[in-house]
């Protein structure tokens, strides 16, 4: 979640304040970005995240899989493209600080964004989200049967499906059982043949997390790993599809040990 503040104390001492976000992570921006955002119309944040075939979990699931990388982004999740949004509005409309109530990967996006172009940023994402939609047109020849993703808040659902709607496509996704209401709403106005809810256990998410981890050599926190359960799992909802997309949110707040000593409290737990 994040909130703009625009009181006189902190308009007088320009300040930018990201809970759980230090000074030093804002200064991961190199001075080259700093320069390219300067301008009063500065460019996205984000960038253009790599869209990869996996033969591993191709295999497993006898699908097409494709592993849409956003943990790559610069902040590490996939949150720097809507916030990076907001920054940019923000800085069009004259927004002089930041606060941002996340300490986690919400806030390295902010604290990224804001560092990145100057500016502090209000909360409106789902249109950022949507640029991975844009993305996935211009690296697939065809749009996929389905796209699978991670569902909290919703804010990543939503954007998703909005660009789906932007780009023409049919896709279902799947995700947790309580986003909020808006995004909720607008799944429940989809017919039920486009939409589909899945629900894994922590022992699943953790499961998928460790097996991405060895087959790409790549560290994501449990969230994504419950998304890319529905494909190690071979959930009943992907069946009969030929091409699926998996979007591999972040991992910007978890290491290979973490994951590990998760894995052997959830076992010890079972």
């Amino acid at each position: 979640m994040v909130a703009m503040a625009l009181g006189r104390r902190l308009l007088a001492r320009r300040a930018f304040l990201t809970a759980g976000c230090t000074y030093a992570a804002l200064q991961q921006v190199s001075r080259g970005t700093l320069r390219t955002f300067a301008g009063n119309a500065c460019a996205a944040p984000h960038i253009e995240t790599p869209l990869i075939h996996s033969e591993a979990f191709s295999k497993r699931l006898g699908a097409e899989v494709f592993l849409k990388l956003d943990l790559l982004q610069p902040s590490g999740s996939f949150k720097l493209r809507g916030i990076g949004q907001t920054v940019r509005e923000a800085k069009q409309n004259g927004a002089s600080c930041i606060v941002s109530s996340s300490g986690g990967n919400a806030g390295l996006a902010a604290a990224y964004a804001a560092r990145a172009c100057g500016l502090p940023c209000t909360e409106s994402t789902w249109r950022g989200h949507a640029s991975i939609v844009q993305e996935l047109q211009s690296q697939l020849s065809a749009p996929p049967d389905a796209i699978v993703t991670c569902v909290g808040g919703g804010g990543l659902l939503m954007g998703i499906l909005r660009g789906l709607e932007a780009a023409g496509w049919v896709a279902k996704s799947l995700g947790a059982l309580r986003p909020s209401e808006a995004v909720f709403e607008k799944c429940r106005q989809l017919p039920s043949s486009l939409f589909a809810s899945e629900v894994f256990s922590d022992a699943q998410a953790l499961a998928a997390c460790l097996r991405l981890a060895d087959e790409h050599r790549l560290v994501v926190e449990p969230a994504c790993g419950a998304a890319l359960a529905a494909v190690t799992e071979n959930c009943e909802s992907l069946r009969g599809m030929r091409k699926i997309v998996v979007e591999i949110c972040g991992g910007a707040v978890v290491n290979s040990a973490q994951l590990s000593e998760w894995a052997d409290q959830v076992k010890a737990e079972s």
